[in-house]
């Protein structure tokens, strides 16, 4: 596992440092409301880019894991609340609950 890891981290660090290498252009970005602006170089702001949308994408997951989790508790205290049942009841519970997960 650590191999594969290695076999894709390196070539995808070599092309992130390559990119930096030639895209040392300082470019100006204004921000409009605020009237100033920021001189860095391409490779920069690219890269401030990338990390806000990985870090935006995360949190959007995470949310949603956080409402499934709450909807799977949800199920599964109602289905203790209900008392003793058969195994083909208890199937169809988990099945149930697998789809909600699901959708």
């Amino acid at each position: 596992m650590k191999k594969i890891r290695w076999i894709l981290t390196l070539p995808l660090a070599l092309i992130l440092v390559i990119f930096a290498i030639n895209n040392r252009h300082v470019i100006e970005v204004s921000l409009w409301p605020f009237y100033f602006t920021i001189q860095w170089p391409l490779f920069v702001f690219l890269y401030i880019s990338l990390v806000v949308g990985f870090l935006s994408g995360a949190f959007l997951i995470w949310v949603s894991g956080v409402q499934l989790k709450l909807r799977y508790l949800k199920l599964k205290k109602s289905n203790k609340t209900d008392g003793a049942k058969s195994k083909g009841e208890i199937n169809d519970d988990t099945q149930e609950v697998s789809r909600v997960l699901l959708d």
